[in-house]
């Protein structure tokens, strides 16, 4: 097995990465026999040969992803294939911010404590993750002192398959300590081809830390992502994650948040803008494990196509965690006849002094709202655009970060008006 970067590995994360093989190996990809995995079937995969991909065709891939930069970034960072291209960083100093390439992280041995610390592989249903390990190819570290505040830190994924099938992986740690702010953005594209990429992110918030963390993904048919996010929150910590799916691929977005600390509040936003036959799988479970905590997670998605969107998102009130207040929502609107919305939402409650609720909605445009634009001389199409936009706006304005909302905005609008151009 290669190491991760050109220098060698630590003797700790070999011998990790070797049982991690050995477990992908005996486990295979995940069934959908697997409750977990019961509406995104992995045979597509199966039957493809991917090849490992090098990363090393970085022509036009600055061009490529110019309209993705984000200027008020303080780091950004480029990834093709799974691999970091250090060209096209862009760095800017800031005081209790330290950013880098894994291979180049991996000289700290204190790396060994949280790298592989909140994402277990060992069962079946996290295959992936035991394969992204057992493969790794890069990643990034990213870490924020104590009462630091680290600014906004972008990652650029490209997955290039123009070749013929490849597959990455690659990894990103964010520790935020004590009291420390940071934002993450990640961005997906796609290059062409048929590729196949495994991420997982790893998030550390210590005592009073603030991380917002935001997810856009627009990778075209022939992509296949397998998205997965741990973090722990610690006492009065606060997390914000924000996933964005507008892409025409096959995603599977895995997401687990743990209370761990009183005071600690988790909030999760999703949307998604599906055409095509896209098939978006959000998989998501927000744990409360001691009293005083909350969460609000909320998932809007709108589906024309052949799209298929999933959410299947679990709240559980360990014993002890008392007075936990907790919301959960799903609402799926379909803007043609072939799209499908999959919803699952389910709280788990072992604690009896406890505020939660959850609820799901899947319907159509409403046409009493769409027959009264209409009547006011506007346009079918742009009645539909403008009510489909109104759906998932709440969601776009709740990202807290200025500069990544009128961005993702933007987004959300050029597919929404693909989606009307293919109605």
């Amino acid at each position: 097995m290669s190491a991760v970067g050109p220098t060698p590995e630590p003797a700790w994360l070999t011998s990790t990465r070797e049982a991690a093989r050995a477990r992908f190996a005996e486990v295979g990809l995940p069934s959908t026999r697997l409750e977990s995995w019961r509406w995104s079937s992995t045979r597509r995969l199966a039957d493809v040969d991917f090849e490992p991909a090098t990363g090393h065709a970085a022509d036009g891939v600055e061009a490529f992803i110019e309209d993705s930069r984000i200027g008020e970034a303080s780091h950004e960072h480029v990834f093709l294939a799974g691999r970091h291209l250090p060209e096209l960083a862009r760095r800017r100093e800031v005081s209790g911010l330290t950013v880098l390439p894994l291979r180049e992280a991996l000289a700290d041995d204190r790396l060994r404590e949280t790298l592989g610390g909140l994402a277990a592989w060992q069962d079946p249903a996290d295959a992936f993750t035991a394969l992204n390990l057992a493969g790794l190819q890069d990643g990034l570290v990213v870490h924020v002192a104590r009462g630091a505040s680290g600014g906004l830190v972008h990652l650029v994924h490209v997955a290039e398959g123009a070749t013929g099938p490849t597959s990455a992986h690659v990894r990103l740690l964010v520790v935020a300590e004590a009291t420390a702010e940071l934002t993450v953005a990640e961005t997906w594209l796609g290059h062409g081809g048929q590729t196949l990429t495994t991420h997982v992110a790893e998030v550390w918030l210590a005592p009073g830390a603030r991380v917002t963390h935001a997810v856009l993904g627009e990778e075209p048919a022939g992509s296949h992502l397998v998205h997965t996010l741990r973090a722990r929150l610690d006492r009065d910590a606060a997390y914000h994650g924000h996933l964005t799916w507008l892409g025409g691929g096959w995603v599977r977005s895995d997401v687990d948040l743990v209370c761990a600390g009183s005071g600690a509040e988790a909030v999760l936003d999703g949307a998604l803008v599906l055409g095509g036959e896209a098939h978006v799988d959000s998989h998501t479970r927000l744990e409360h494990a001691v009293p005083h905590t909350a969460s609000r997670e909320a998932y809007e998605a709108v589906l024309g196509g052949k799209a298929r969107g999933i959410f299947d998102g679990l709240v559980v009130v360990q014993p002890d965690a008392q007075q936990t207040d907790a919301r959960q929502s799903s609402r799926n609107l379909l803007v043609s006849a072939d799209a499908t919305a999959n919803a699952k939402p389910t709280l788990e409650i072992y604690a009896d002094d406890v505020k939660c609720a959850h609820g799901t909605t899947v319907g159509q445009l409403d046409p009493d709202q769409l027959g009264y634009l209409r009547s006011r001389g506007i346009p079918r199409a742009t009645a539909r655009q403008l009510l489909t936009g109104a759906f998932v706006a709440e969601r776009v304005a709740h990202l807290p970060s200025a500069p990544l909302r009128d961005r993702l905005q933007a987004r959300v609008d050029g597919a929404l008006a693909r989606l009307q151009e293919d109605a």
